[in-house]
């Protein structure tokens, strides 16, 4: 349900271009008919030594780290509340989120931050383009973003700015 399907394509294809990248997955290893979704999709894999899983930890311990990610990939295939986005553009981290999910409304359908819903080539397509990306644009655009989610008037300005995307 949350996309750890997805990351074995992307985090190869990153560990073939460059081994020196760290990997790091935080939540909760959940069960699919009986098998863990880490050893499923993670472990024994091509950039398996360089792949750091924390599991459930508490947000004031994992969220500093978003702070030096390239890119912090939040796979979810389900329509979810989008806190975990408004904690990556708090802490300055670059998101990369799926389409068709209450995030993509967020970003206001910005395709910098966006792959196809369940499309693991999509992923790494848009990862790679965004990595590739100038990081003062990036910026620009994360910080277009942050004040529209953290400012005084941030529920008007959201739904002001869905408005007039919506026409």
């Amino acid at each position: 349900r949350k996309g750890i399907h997805l990351l074995p394509k992307l985090f190869s294809e990153i560990y073939k271009k460059n081994n020196s990248f760290k990997f790091v997955v935080i939540g909760r290893d959940t069960k699919e008919a009986g098998e863990s979704n880490f050893n499923k999709y993670l472990k024994k894999k091509n950039f398996s030594k360089n792949l750091i899983y924390l599991g459930v930890r508490k947000k004031n311990f994992f969220l500093p780290i978003i702070k030096y990610a390239k890119v912090v990939v939040i796979p979810s295939l389900i329509e979810t509340s989008p806190q975990i986005l408004q904690e990556t553009l708090a802490y300055d981290g670059i998101p990369m989120c799926s389409k068709n999910t209450s995030m993509e409304e967020m970003l206001k359908n910005d395709k910098n931050f966006l792959f196809k819903k369940n499309n693991d080539e999509n992923l790494v397509r848009q990862t790679f383009k965004l990595m590739s990306k100038n990081e003062k644009n990036i910026r620009l655009k994360v910080n277009f973003f942050k004040n529209l989610l953290f400012d005084k008037n941030r529920k008007n300005k959201i739904l002001l700015n869905l408005k007039k995307l919506s026409g």
